[in-house]
Order: structure tokens, then sequence, then C-alpha cells
């Protein structure tokens, strides 16, 4: 998967655009009603054993050595901010696999909106055009406050 990832993007002379989930475990907790917190063990299962930080490894290495630039983005409301007008409400997320804008209307699956808006927040903190650095090199995008994709 990351080698096609890579390559599609080498190609296309573009970027790849992945959600920064650095400390995912500690901000995925449950407070419990005597004050403390932890996580239904199913969902202790699912993340330790998420290989997500692996697969991120992976196309980072790959994308060195293929000259392709990785920009790290705020994954926050990414899947509550409307892809089309910018609104950001957690109404908008109307279940896991269903997106609807209380502002404008768009109706689209959750993921792919999740998807467009890390590709626009990727795009306006790293622009591909012009940048700075090296082209192999993995950029942390500066925070983008919520809701904002950066549209002018």
């Amino acid at each position: 998967m990351s080698r096609r990832l890579v390559e599609s993007a080498a190609v296309s002379g573009k970027a790849i655009a992945l959600e920064d989930l650095s400390g995912i475990r500690e901000r995925a907790s449950v407070m419990h009603r005597d004050g403390g917190s932890s996580l239904r063990r199913e969902m202790r299962f699912e993340l330790g054993n998420w290989g997500f930080d692996q697969l991120r490894n992976f196309i980072e290495y790959k994308a060195r050595r293929a000259g392709v630039r990785v920009v790290a983005v705020d994954p926050r409301n990414t899947s509550r901010t409307c892809s089309a007008c910018g609104c950001c409400d957690k109404h908008n997320r109307k279940s896991q696999c269903k997106f609807q804008c209380l502002e404008c209307g768009l109706m689209m699956n959750a993921d792919l909106n999740a998807a467009l808006n890390i590709k626009a927040r990727g795009n306006v903190t790293c622009p591909i055009d012009g940048e700075a650095g090296s082209p192999a090199s993995t950029v942390k995008a500066s925070r983008v406050p919520f809701g904002c994709l950066g549209r002018g």
C-alpha cells in the first residue's frame, strides 16, 4: 500500500498529506465515574494493534527515497468540517459513514469528506508550488484553527 501511494505521488509530482496521529492513544480515553480514565478493553486492543504508526513510517521512508514530500496535518475536526464551505459543526457528521453539512447541504461519505479536508490542510499549510526545504522532507504543518481550512 505505501509503495503504491508513494509511486503515485512521485509520478504526479504531488506531496502526501497525513493526519498527525501522534499521541492518539493518550487522547482516546474515556472518563470513569470515579474520575479516572481508561479505555474499554476492546478499544485498548484495537489501538494497541493498529499499525497506523508503522504505515506512516513506511510511507515516510519510501517517500524520502523517492523525493516525495510528506506533510503531517492536525486531524482536529477534519470529520466535522465541510470540505466545500468550511462549516465546522459536530452535527455535520450524521453517522460513522455519512456527512451532511448543516450550512450548504453537501452530502457525501464521511471518510471522503475528511480526506478532502486533510488534503486541503496539507496544501494550505505547505503549498506544493514554491515550497521551502528539501522535497523529500517530512513537514509538520502549523496548527490550523478549528474548522479553518485557510479558505479566502
